[in-house]
């Protein structure tokens, strides 16, 4: 027979286990970094033109405190700090930059919570799968908490817990800068 506290403990022990494994996978870096390498993957023509856009899209420069002043609005790369010698960077060159100048940010669906940013890409965690094998709860414990679980539980004792949590490519505006003026240095020397 099983008692109530050995049930509790079954599901503390489980909702445990999925909250650690959702806070790792929505915003450990090193779980990030795990979809960096799709960024260069999903890199195409059509991503360079959004990064060009990006970085001419005039913004609101909340440095300026009088909203109707004549410099309230800037180029989103002169907000930023970027070196003004990107736009004499071939598209293709300046693409090779980007992709070696971000760092992966947690976020949600309506993005990394940061205005001064620019995104290369994002990648949706959506569900997050958790193996329970290890708690060693036996199967007829199992089936007795299953329904009174944070997340949803398989037969095949695999927890499922649903997530809004985004994964940003954000560009490095140092990063950039420095590969900006290593590109300037190369072509000199």
């Amino acid at each position: 027979m099983i008692t109530e506290q050995q049930k509790q403990n079954a599901i503390d022990a489980i909702n445990s286990l999925c909250e650690s494994a959702r806070e790792y996978e929505t915003s450990h870096i090193d779980a990030g970094d795990n979809y960096s390498f799709m960024v260069a993957e999903s890199w195409d023509e059509q991503e360079t033109i959004r990064l060009i856009q990006s970085l001419r899209e005039e913004r609101r420069d909340y440095s300026v405190k009088e909203h109707f002043a004549a410099d309230s609005y800037n180029s989103h790369w002169q907000i930023l700090g970027i070196d003004k010698r990107w736009q004499d960077i071939e598209s293709d060159v300046l693409s090779d930059i980007a992709l070696d100048s971000f760092n992966m940010a947690a976020g949600g669906l309506f993005g990394p919570f940061d205005n001064d940013v620019i995104v290369l890409n994002s990648f949706h965690v959506q569900e997050i799968e958790v193996d329970l094998n290890h708690l060693d709860i036996d199967h007829l414990t199992m089936d007795l908490v299953r329904e009174s679980c944070d997340a949803y539980i398989t037969g095949t004792n695999l927890a499922y817990i649903g997530t809004d949590a985004v994964w940003y490519a954000v560009i490095d505006v140092d990063m950039f800068n420095a590969h900006i003026q290593q590109h300037f240095e190369d072509k000199e020397s």
